[in-house]
């Protein structure tokens, strides 16, 4: 178990409480180790941005709202094991906070900034997450043994640019999840011809309001459009 630290001294421990209820309020249940967990993670991330830019985004409250509870509402679109990849990493939203949640799952994190992949490995090491690992390096250059079951993406690029990126790295059965902002209707659009060229559909777009006015997010999984005749 992971010593408490002085952030207990928070006043009524609002940082856990906001947390954790945020995180039910998205159907996530954390426990009291993963909730210190994440604080550990924000605490590095406190340290690192003193010297090197990881987020713009530093105050506990903001973290918790805008990058963890974010990250953690995809977690009813992902399945439970195999392999996930999160592209376009950067302060491992949403990889580390999935790899916290789902310590099942094989959560590969790929970041092509060799400062922010060096947080990534530092954050991986503090918390102890044995199934993440991550790779430095575009992931459109990269090799993989395996193909993934889940490749993920935060505001990492245009949905056009994610699909031609991500489809080469997927499973046959495996699905692609895009986390965009409120307005996605233009880049859908465009990613029209990418979409029918990997063969893929839309078998789920969700749009909410993150907890605590956090603001209006949409999540799209696309997976294969395997037909009857393809399978013949």
């Amino acid at each position: 178990m992971i010593e408490k630290g002085p952030h207990y001294l928070l006043p009524q421990g609002e940082w856990n409480s906001l947390l954790k209820t945020g995180a039910a309020a998205i159907n996530v249940s954390l426990s009291e180790e993963q909730a210190e967990f994440f604080f550990l993670y924000w605490r590095e991330l406190q340290e690192w941005n003193s010297h090197t830019n990881i987020t713009a985004i530093s105050s506990l409250r903001d973290t918790i709202i805008k990058h963890f509870l974010d990250s953690l509402s995809v977690i009813g679109s992902i399945p439970c094991s195999g392999r996930l990849a999160d592209i376009g990493s950067g302060g491992g939203f949403p990889g580390i906070p999935i790899a916290i949640v789902k310590p099942a799952l094989k959560v590969v994190l790929i970041e092509a900034a060799r400062k922010k992949a060096n947080f990534l490995r530092q954050v991986v090491r503090v918390l102890g997450l044995k199934t993440a690992e991550v790779y430095h390096g575009r992931a459109e250059t990269l090799s993989f043994r395996e193909r993934f079951e889940c490749i993920v993406s935060r505001a990492f690029s245009s949905i056009e640019t994610f699909l031609k990126i991500s489809t080469p790295l997927l499973a046959d059965d495996g699905i692609i999840i895009a986390m965009k902002g409120k307005d996605t209707e233009q880049e859908l659009k465009e990613a029209e011809q990418e979409i029918k060229k990997a063969q893929l559909i839309i078998a789920e777009e969700r749009h909410f309001v993150l907890p605590f006015r956090g603001g209006t997010r949409t999540i799209i999984v696309f997976k294969r459009n395997v037909s009857r005749e393809t399978l013949a």
